[in-house]
């Protein structure tokens, strides 16, 4: 038999262990009854769509259980703390990854904003007026775009003659004048050089280039030939050949720098026109013993002694021979002196003087030169005046003179006359 107290004992123990397995098992079913009868969310992920069944009290709890990892950047709607509701939408918005440029600053961010416009706003990036982006403000955002902000740089431009001040977006000379429209020769070039990085306040010159083919004429001068002739005394001179100046063309190319010459280089160079010596013939011929005849005009021109005479003009002067001669006429023509004007001694006679008015050509072993002359005409009938001695010929020798004349009309005019040469 058992005791009072211990039959009491057997009794608790006999019904205790069976209401708590009764206890448990109750939790476990009411644990698994809710996640049975969990509430369903759909989960919006970009372009893909989950539908989730879930006990979790929060958005963010049923994402965590769902194993769907959100980024620092990216957008949950609703928010995460957000109880979760049946048939609840949740929206996940991703942020983009783009770069931003500007000038020599690279920034990679994440986005949200779906324009190029929208992404500047969000970043705190403002534009001024003559400032660009590249892409347009209007351009939907895409991943891994590169959105570059350019800084408007305000320069001066030298070219084609002219000054511009220019605002420009280019990050370089050469797009700068692209912007302009300005064409670039070959050889052409800028200051500084195309490839520079533009800033601002910076001066930028084109410079064009041209080059030229030029010729020049060049005199080449004569060489003076002596020969021996029998036909005049010794001590006595004539010029047989007056000299030619040759003509040599030089080719060069020159280069312009704006219009201004800046190198000249010679290419070429060839004679033209070879010169033409001149010839002076020398006397060998003994002198001939001197003559006493009377002093009426002898064979050779000369009247003996002096005198004096009346001229055509009615003047009265004294001299002291008198030559019966032939006279001729000349002038600076090429015709006459054989010389053109740039040619050197042009215009210069044999004695130094300068050719014009009074200057006349005479044989200087019949009338020295620098003697002081008078000419007038045999019969009287006109007069070339006071003159001088001052330069020689090749067909002036022995009674002749050559008058010089302003014009070719007047020597043409002149012709062949018979003079009074005096000996003042």
């Amino acid at each position: 038999m058992f005791k009072k107290g211990e039959l009491l004992k057997r009794k608790i123990r006999r019904y205790a262990v069976p209401a708590v397995a009764v206890v448990v098992l109750a939790a476990v079913t009411i644990v698994f009854c809710a996640a049975v009868s969990g509430e369903t969310v759909y989960v919006y992920d970009d372009n893909f769509v989950t539908t989730l069944k879930t006990s979790k009290l929060t958005v963010g709890e049923a994402l965590e259980e769902a194993e769907i990892i959100t980024g620092e950047f990216d957008a949950v709607h609703p928010s995460a703390d957000t109880p979760i509701e049946a048939e609840m939408e949740i929206r996940i918005t991703r942020a983009i990854p783009v770069s931003l440029i500007e000038g020599e600053t690279v920034r990679e961010v994440y986005t949200l904003s779906g324009t190029v416009g929208e992404v500047l706003s969000e970043q705190g990036i403002t534009c001024g007026a003559y400032d660009g982006v590249v892409p347009a403000p209007e351009t939907a955002v895409t991943r891994g775009m590169e959105i570059e902000v350019r800084r408007n740089k305000q320069l001066e431009y030298f070219g084609d003659g002219g000054n511009l001040t220019v605002n420009t977006q280019a990050g370089t000379v050469r797009e700068m004048l692209e912007g302009l429209g300005v064409t670039v020769g070959d050889s052409d070039f800028t200051e500084p050089a195309m490839d520079t990085v533009i800033e601002n306040g910076m001066t930028v010159r084109l410079v064009r280039v041209t080059t030229k083919t030029v010729t020049e004429s060049v005199s080449i001068g004569y060489d003076i030939e002596e020969k021996s002739t029998s036909s005049l005394t010794k001590g006595t001179t004539r010029v047989a050949q007056e000299g030619k100046n040759g003509v040599q063309t030089d080719t060069y190319t020159v280069v312009f720098h704006d219009g201004v010459e800046v190198s000249k280089e010679k290419v070429s160079s060839e004679v033209t026109r070879k010169p033409v010596n001149k010839i002076v013939e020398k006397g060998t011929a003994a002198k001939k013993a001197s003559s006493n005849k009377s002093s009426s005009a002898t064979s050779s021109g000369y009247s003996s002694g002096s005198g004096t005479v009346t001229t055509a003009k009615g003047e009265n002067f004294s001299y002291k021979k008198k030559l019966v001669c032939t006279a001729t006429a000349y002038d600076l023509s090429y015709e006459s002196c054989g010389k053109n004007p740039g040619d050197p001694y042009y215009g210069i006679t044999a004695s130094g003087m300068k050719a014009g008015p009074g200057v006349i050509a005479v044989d200087p072993s019949v009338i020295p030169l620098g003697t002081r002359l008078y000419v007038e005409a045999a019969d009287g009938s006109w007069a070339y005046g006071y003159c001088v001695a001052g330069d020689t010929g090749s067909g002036i020798y022995g009674n002749r003179v050559d008058l010089f004349f302003n014009t070719r009309q007047e020597v043409r005019n002149f012709g062949r006359r018979t003079v009074n040469v005096y000996v003042l």
